[in-house]
């Protein structure tokens, strides 16, 4: 999560290319991986002595983000599924457990049959 959050503050990512950071960060383009300490060190000079490439790299991660993970990007999707989960049938009212014939108050059948 920092990964995203620093590219979508501006800022170009050096991380660990482990799990996810694969993924979001392009490497030499939003930011860089690296594995071993020569790696870190090099990454990490190469931003301290290159301006324009932390402005380029920062720039581009921030596209990245809007592009891919933004708010606008996923609302649309995780309002479908919380639709989906909040009414599985499908629009039709899902079943509800049963109630024995004895504990059924009349009226309230009554008034669900009028309710139709």
């Amino acid at each position: 999560l920092k990964v995203l959050q620093y590219m979508a503050a501006g800022l170009p990512v050096v991380a660990n290319p482990i799990g996810v950071h694969c993924d979001m960060v392009v490497h030499g383009q939003t930011g860089m991986l690296a594995s071993t300490p020569a790696e870190w060190a090099n990454a990490i000079g190469q931003l301290a002595a290159d301006p324009g490439l932390r402005q380029r790299m920062g720039y581009t991660g921030r596209q990245l983000v809007e592009r891919q993970y933004s708010v606008q990007r996923w609302a649309p999707e995780f309002a479908r599924l919380i639709a989906l989960v909040a009414n599985p049938a499908g629009g039709r009212e899902a079943p509800r457990p049963g109630v024995p014939p004895d504990q059924v108050d009349r009226r309230e059948v009554a008034v669900a049959a009028d309710q139709g």
